[in-house]
């Protein structure tokens, strides 16, 4: 979802810090009209979960290169702590991607 939404409602949801001011945004208009938190989804969700699903995702699509969103999913899946017991599942995604990462720098 986080890769089909449009690149600014993307960014808001990956910010951790937001600027004073834009910590809610309006989403639906109509009778039951309301603001709604769109920032910090990195520090509520499970950030192991994902960076699998990203490196799936890639994968799955023979991405050779990644765009500018999958970086920045991942920098904001890596946001969050470290557990010691997935460490290994870490290293995993890590070596899965790690040309993907390598050739987007180059570009």
């Amino acid at each position: 979802m986080l890769l089909a939404c449009p690149e600014n409602i993307r960014q808001a949801v990956l910010e951790v810090k937001p600027l004073a001011g834009t910590e809610e945004e309006v989403y639906v208009s109509g009778a039951n009209t309301e603001k709604y938190r769109t920032y910090g989804a990195p520090i509520e969700w499970n950030n192991l979960y994902i960076s699998k699903e990203l490196r799936s995702t890639v994968l799955s699509e023979g991405l050779e290169v990644l765009d500018h969103s999958h970086i920045e999913i991942f920098d904001a899946a890596t946001e969050g702590d470290f557990q010691p017991e997935n460490l290994t599942e870490w290293m995993q995604i890590l070596l899965d991607m790690k040309n993907h990462f390598l050739i987007s720098l180059c570009y």
